[in-house]
Parts: C-alpha cells; sequence; structure tokens
C-alpha cells in the first residue's frame, strides 16, 4: 500500500485523539459534602400539631382498615408491606396474624422504579401500603391510606378521624 491510502487515515485518527484529549470537563466539588452515615436513619418529620403517639394512633387506624380490605386476597401476591416504621409493620402484624397475604418487614421488598414492587424471597408481586397524615382541623384529622403493586394497579382512599375519648378514631372514609 502506497503512503497516499495512510496519510488520510493518519491524519483523521490524529483529529480524533486531539479532540477528544482537548476536551477539558470541571469538575467541582463541594467543601460542604458530609457523607451519610451508615446508621444514620431517615426519618418523616413530625407533622405539625399532632405529636408522635397521635401520629401512631392514626397510621394504625389507617392502615388497619387497609388490611380489612380485600387488597391480595387473591394468590397473585406473596406479601403486603407497610411504608412506616418496622415497629408499626410488628404491631399489624400481630394485630393481623393471620392476614393473606403476610406483612413483611420492609428489607424483604424488592422496590424498583417503574416496575411492581415484589418480595425478595419468593419473587412475586407485593402491595406496598402508605399513610400521609394532615394537620388537624376544627379537631378533624385528613389522612390518605394508600395502596400500591405497581404503577398499573394503585390506589387510595380519603379517612377523616376525630378524637371523641382521647383516641383518634375514622369518622368516614372516601
Amino acid at each position: 500500500m502506497s503512503l497516499k491510502f495512510f496519510a488520510p487515515v493518519f491524519s483523521l485518527l490524529l483529529l480524533l485523539f486531539a479532540g477528544c484529549a482537548s476536551y477539558k470537563e470541571t469538575i467541582e466539588f463541594s467543601d460542604n459534602y458530609h457523607p451519610l452515615l451508615e446508621n444514620a436513619v431517615v426519618s418523616r418529620a413530625k407533622e405539625p400539631g399532632l405529636t408522635q403517639s397521635e401520629l401512631d394512633q392514626i397510621e394504625v387506624e389507617v392502615f388497619s382498615y387497609l388490611l380489612s380490605r380485600h387488597f391480595g386476597d387473591d394468590e397473585h401476591f406473596s406479601a403486603v408491606f407497610i411504608e412506616s416504621k418496622e415497629s408499626r409493620t410488628d404491631t399489624l402484624a400481630k394485630k393481623f396474624p393471620q392476614h393473606t397475604p403476610p406483612l413483611k418487614p420492609w428489607w424483604h421488598l424488592d422496590q424498583r422504579p417503574g416496575l411492581s414492587p415484589l418480595d425478595r424471597d419468593t419473587g412475586r408481586a407485593a402491595i406496598v401500603l402508605s399513610a400521609d397524615v394532615a394537620d388537624p382541623d376544627d379537631g378533624i384529622v385528613v389522612a390518605f391510606g394508600k395502596w400500591s403493586a405497581g404503577v398499573s394497579a394503585s390506589g387510595f382512599y380519603t379517612f377523616a378521624l376525630k378524637k371523641p375519648g382521647g383516641i383518634w378514631v375514622i369518622q368516614s372514609v372516601k
């Protein structure tokens, strides 16, 4: 082969490498970086106007209602997970010991964005329950009890709760 063939190929390669080498990316470093400690626990902020024990009572009421519904009565679902404190899951598991599908601790959940939640033990579909509680307004607390078995299988109930005798009780569900 002649030099006429290699000269354009060599020039092209030289330009490609020079172009890649001339790109300079600046990386900014922050002096305020604080790594998250391995044992640090991220917890939900306390709702204004409610004590932690009131928030606990409301969540137990909402989750109890959701668990008494038909969610997962068929054999399609392998487990129910509660998006809350581990102690809440323990309390509800004791309250519903024969629940089908069973309640499992959060660490058994395999949840990836855009995909249905899975039970790590079985690899089968699972249901996730969560609750959002609003501030009290005129003695009434509104809470949203949500359930999700994936993007296409999810929903919620709206609860109105009152505290007639020192304990929060569901007054209505929509």
